[in-house]
């Protein structure tokens, strides 16, 4: 498969990390769904943003991706009605996007130095349009049989802009007969009205018919993301990935609270490192990949870590 698309499905819950606690916390819901096709493909009305979210000037996109999603982020103690002030606000946000990968593969290197340049322009809502309590006491209902009692104390209703940039670089990779081993790093950020953040990160992924793709990462707290722009020349792979990302944070509203409006805050931590582990395994078109990412303190008031686990389905279309 060669520059190939199709539909994709991340779930990302507090629940599905290991020794997960009964209680929701941080950022404990989120879902996407993208479809991604060749550029070539693209709808006659996203070519003018495909073309503006060009900033190296590539000759030609690879792959274009279109995408809706929520994410929900809560305080501990559900059964609150107050506001609490050492913890974090309630917040939901709505949100879609559209998105360019930019992809070159080296193959006169041995090594096989494959670069994916990934930027999105992303347009939502936070607030009550976001739906997040509504998802999250009808998923409670069904699930828990409790009906968390804070919604009211919510970051307010507010649209949201953000551009978000990403590279990855295969900058070593080692392949023996059908076991492979490489190294991707990662650098990025988002500059909008939800979160303006940067990072820098790495993976090393290691397993039998490791695929020539790049790094399907969690979608919190930013959409850059990456799974498309697939090279397999086998029919199935399993493989296991460990890495860290470190960010720096200068806005979060799921932190800092509403831009434009006085809402409840904590004091945001600027420096936070996610450590993410976990295993993918592609069968002919179908590919599952879990992660597990463990997360340092994001404010100080309560200075914890948090565990969420993240899933991730894809389809991928042969041309």
């Amino acid at each position: 498969l060669v520059g190939c698309g199709g539909p994709e499905i991340y779930l990302e819950n507090d629940i599905l990390a290991p020794n997960a606690e009964p209680s929701d916390r941080n950022y404990t819901n989120g879902i996407r769904i993208q479809y991604t096709a060749p550029a070539e493909e693209a709808p006659d009305w996203t070519r003018p943003v495909i073309n503006a979210l060009n900033p190296l000037r590539w000759d030609k996109a690879t792959e274009i991706g279109l995408t809706l999603g929520q994410q929900i982020f809560t305080p501990q103690d559900l059964s609150r009605t107050d506001v609490i002030q050492d913890d974090r606000p309630y917040a939901g946000w709505l949100f879609g996007g559209l998105a360019r990968y930019d992809c070159e593969y080296d193959d006169s290197h041995a090594r096989r130095r494959d670069t994916q340049i990934m930027t999105e322009f992303a347009v939502g809502v936070l607030g009550p349009p976001s739906l997040g309590e509504e998802t999250q006491k009808l998923a409670h209902e069904i699930f828990a049989g409790d009906d968390p009692q804070g919604w009211r104390n919510q970051v307010g209703t507010e649209p949201t802009f953000m551009m978000s940039l990403q590279r990855q670089d295969r900058i070593w990779a080692e392949q023996a007969r059908k076991f492979g081993v490489d190294f991707l790093t990662r650098v990025g950020g988002s500059l909008g009205t939800p979160v303006t953040n940067g990072f820098v990160g790495g993976m090393l992924r290691t397993g039998w018919q490791l695929p020539r793709d790049f790094a399907a990462t969690p979608t919190n707290p930013s959409l850059s993301y990456s799974a498309l722009a697939r090279r397999s020349d086998t029919p199935y792979s399993v493989h296991v990935f460990g890495g860290m990302v470190v960010r720096g944070v200068a806005y979060s509203s799921f932190l800092d609270g509403n831009l434009f409006r006085t809402s409840h805050s904590v004091t945001r931590e600027p420096w936070v490192a996610d450590f993410e582990y976990g295993i993918a395994v592609q069968l002919g078109p179908f590919r599952v990949g879990y992660t597990v990412v463990e997360r340092t303190p994001e404010f100080e008031e309560r200075a914890e870590n948090h565990r969420f686990g993240s899933l991730h389905v894809s389809w991928t279309l042969k041309r």
